[in-house]
């Protein structure tokens, strides 16, 4: 293996660590770093990493067996584990795209419901995420399932949004027609 491919040989605590930037995700909170010593691949947060290693000088007597025991593993499990991130790394993006979308859709039915009632928000946003306890309600104007888990509130009234675009600022139209 070219040592090239490595972001290099690190010391973390006792342990001789080889990073490898192929086989980390760019945009990811944690890093797998490769333990020379017990031949597995480790998670670690990055802040962690970026904080507690040094680099192995280059001249170090661990070096040379540190990438042959990275070269052996990466021949025989390599493949595999890259494979396996990608996949991984994959399903997430889909995950943040599907969730992205169906934000930017509530948020547009959102929009056209209070604009329908002529209920004016005047801050630009209707609809904001926020972290909140879990809960369960449903729709009253299309009876569906609503559940916190989807985090999506309205920034007006508070009340969670459903994907017709319904919340707490219709409520009262809908008895005084």
């Amino acid at each position: 293996m070219p040592a090239e491919r490595t972001g290099g040989l690190f010391r973390l605590s006792r342990k001789v660590i080889v990073y490898d930037p192929e086989i980390n995700p760019r945009r990811s909170s944690s890093s797998y770093v490769f333990d020379a010593d017990t031949s597995r691949m480790l998670r670690y947060p990055r802040a962690t990493l970026s904080n507690t290693v040094e680099r192995l000088p280059s001249d170090d007597s661990r070096v040379g067996r540190a990438l042959a025991a990275y070269e052996a593993w990466l021949n025989e499990e390599g493949t595999t584990f890259a494979a396996d991130q990608r996949r991984r790394r994959e399903e997430s993006l889909v995950v943040e795209q599907t969730y992205a979308d169906q934000f930017d859709a509530t948020a547009d039915a959102h929009a056209s419901f209070l604009r329908d009632r002529g209920i004016d928000y005047t801050d630009g946003h209707s609809v904001r995420v926020t972290p909140t306890k879990q809960r369960e309600a449903h729709c009253y104007n299309c009876k569906a399932q609503l559940s916190t888990k989807v985090d999506i509130e309205c920034c007006r009234c508070g009340w969670m949004v459903c994907t017709c675009g319904a919340c707490g600022c219709g409520y009262g139209q809908m008895f005084s027609t």
